[in-house]
């Protein structure tokens, strides 16, 4: 099989083009530069409110952590008596949603009247606690 000259297509001619320029008038460009830069902005601030919303969870879990572990003695202390002190057991009932409001973090004090205040502290004093946290967290009106 031979090939003739006559059968082989000529290459196509070379075009050369040049690409149209932007339709968009500056009003358009200005408005696509400014949604760009706007959102920018706001994914940097948003990583910045995610950065600091992590330190705050860090930085709350752990006040958590502290107050849990300083109430935590008192707790003990308590639970352990309970069994055999009624009136232990009594303050117990009192205290102990008191004293898990504030591991939460929902409360910084508690106020309470002078009757239970008295009731309170005048039966922890025989027991060997740090009745002081006690009355940080526990204020008479």
């Amino acid at each position: 099989m031979s090939f003739d000259d006559e059968n082989i297509r000529l290459p196509d001619e070379v075009k050369s083009e040049t690409l149209i320029h932007d339709y968009k008038n500056d009003f358009d460009k200005e408005l696509e530069e400014a949604l760009y830069l706007s959102i920018q902005l706001y994914e940097n601030e948003m990583q910045k409110n995610e950065e600091l919303e992590q330190k705050l969870i860090c930085k709350h879990r752990a006040e958590i952590k502290k107050r849990k572990e300083t109430v935590k003695p008192i707790l003990f202390e308590l639970n352990r008596i309970k069994n055999y002190d009624n009136k232990i057991s009594k303050i117990l009932e009192i205290i102990d949603p008191i004293l898990e409001s504030y591991c939460g973090l929902v409360i910084d004090k508690y106020v309470v009247d002078n009757k239970t205040y008295e009731y309170i502290f005048n039966s922890l004093k025989k027991i060997r606690i740090n009745i002081e946290l006690l009355k940080s967290i526990i204020v008479c009106e």
